[in-house]
């Protein structure tokens, strides 16, 4: 069975090696075709990929067929094809250790190969499951998601791996199966898709530690992406309490019925719903996001925010507490305008289309008796005659009496349950500014604790000369206050 690579990665692959930056015309443009590689001896399912960037290669997990396949982009063809794995899945390129490892799930292993030879290295033995894999390059250290059910095991967990050392140096344990592993920008936080129990978990990767569960209404969630755009920071707000804003489409329809046999829609409009932590949710009458602004480059990404004790009551239950809320108080105000504008509206139609149709009905009524009585006299019109004349008041009858009908359907007006469409989280800037606050301490005694005794400590601007180890904590807070101070200068 012959394989091709997925278009839509070798699309975005092509993207990322030609360096192109699309502009908002392209934004909205679906991916496009740029080319199709066979792999003409692969059999079954490929699985994960990881691309070299600098090297144009992509490196393509040949499931079934139980090897890696290395494709060469820019010749636009396979180069080499490396066997002997049982179901392979994840991968990870190191370029800056020239190390490729693979992850297989049959036998449990994860095989470390040079990236330009492909020199078996070493293999590091987990368990039955090895899955997904995810590269941290603050801390080099590589996360692959392995056991579970596969393994005869009650939970799955995340192995820690060095790719320095290429030894395995911890676990972490999460739920049935590591289907998924996202990791945020600093590295801090990973998020662990458990495809059996419908659930992401959040890791605390410096504690090593479960810190949140959030259920997901998706069945078995084993696939997904950071969407780095659905939070903009109110600069306005100087308090640490996030917001939620949800904007929902509503629609009102009246009892008329389309070509397509749906009921025609008479009115649409956006709403905006926001939530804060007490749950309280109010309705914005305008576009709040033009008070917004997107997070800037250097400021803590959404997930490591997200992953905050301030941001631990955010759940899948708010968008239905903001459908709840548009459905009692947005839904009636937009019910109530539309329709007395719109009662009004046709009560002045119905009025006037049965004053000028009963006027026609009843001259060609009054023509059609004429003409009648000439005929009986034998004077016969050789232009129109009585017959001609009534099937045009009987028409015109029919046409008030369906454009009655219509204007009966139009009144018939009813609401649409709201549909959210999408929802954003506001961040203060009052938050931003204490995470850049904590990240600063946590810099300042992860300094200090460096250097256990020394004469001279340099931090930024800051100078510190002979200083005792004990006074260290006054130090930082001192440090602090003056880059707070200067930052605000």
């Amino acid at each position: 069975m012959r394989t091709l690579v997925s278009i839509a990665v070798i699309a975005s692959v092509c993207m990322i090696l030609s360096g192109a930056h699309a502009n908002p015309r392209q934004e909205k443009e679906p991916l496009q075709l740029v080319q199709t590689i066979p792999l003409p001896n692969v059999k079954g399912r490929i699985d994960h990929m990881d691309v070299d960037v600098k090297g144009k290669r992509l490196f393509v997990a040949g499931l079934e067929n139980g090897t890696l396949e290395v494709v060469d982009l820019k010749e636009g063809k396979l180069t080499r094809s490396i066997p002997g794995f049982k179901a392979p899945q994840g991968i990870a390129y190191i370029p800056a250790l020239n190390k490729l490892f693979v992850a297989s799930n049959d036998d449990g292993m994860v095989r470390v190969f040079r990236g330009d030879t492909f020199e078996l290295l070493d293999s590091i033995h987990l368990d039955l499951g090895p899955n997904r894999v995810m590269y941290d390059a603050h801390t080099e250290l590589l996360y692959v998601g392995y056991g579970g059910r596969v393994a005869n095991k009650d939970h799955g967990e995340v192995g820690i791996i060095d790719v320095k050392t290429d030894k395995h140096v911890g676990d972490i344990d999460v739920g049935l199966r590591a289907a998924e592993i996202l990791m945020t920008k600093s590295g801090d936080t990973l998020f662990v898709f458990d495809n059996v129990a419908s659930k992401i978990q959040v890791i605390d990767t410096k504690k090593r530690a479960l810190v949140s569960a959030w259920q997901v209404s998706s069945q078995r969630p084993g696939d997904g992406a950071f969407d780095l755009q659905f939070a903009l920071v109110d600069d306005r707000d100087t308090s640490g309490a996030p917001r939620v804003l949800f904007y929902l489409e509503h629609a009102i329809q009246d009892a008329s019925v389309t070509k397509n046999g749906d009921r025609r829609v008479v009115s649409k409009r956006l709403l905006f719903v926001e939530i804060d932590r007490e749950g309280t949710a109010r309705h914005l009458n305008y576009a709040p996001y033009l008070d917004y602004r997107p997070l800037k480059e250097g400021e803590p990404d959404i997930a490591t925010i997200l992953a905050r004790q301030e941001c631990q009551w955010i759940s899948r239950e708010l968008e239905a507490k903001a459908q709840a809320h548009a459905i009692s108080h947005v839904v009636p105000e937009h019910l109530n305008e539309v329709r007395s504008r719109k009662l009004e509206l046709l009560a002045k139609t119905e009025a006037a289309v049965k004053d000028r149709l009963t006027k026609e009905i009843n001259y060609w009524d009054f023509r059609a008796e004429q003409l009648k009585e000439q005929e009986a006299a034998g004077k016969a019109n050789a232009r129109l005659n009585s017959g001609e004349a009534r099937k045009r008041a009987d028409a015109l009858q029919s046409r008030l009496e369906k454009r009655m009908d219509e204007i009966k359907r139009e009144r018939q007006i009813s609401p649409l349950p709201p549909v959210v469409l999408g929802g954003l989280l506001v961040v203060p800037a009052g938050l931003i500014a204490s995470i850049d606050l904590q990240q600063l301490e946590s810099e300042v005694e992860r300094r200090f604790k460096e250097q256990r005794s020394f004469s001279e400590f340099d931090f930024g601007n800051l100078r510190f000369q002979k200083i005792p180890v004990g006074f260290a904590s006054n130090v930082i807070a001192d440090a602090i206050n003056v880059l707070v101070a200067r930052s605000f200068a």
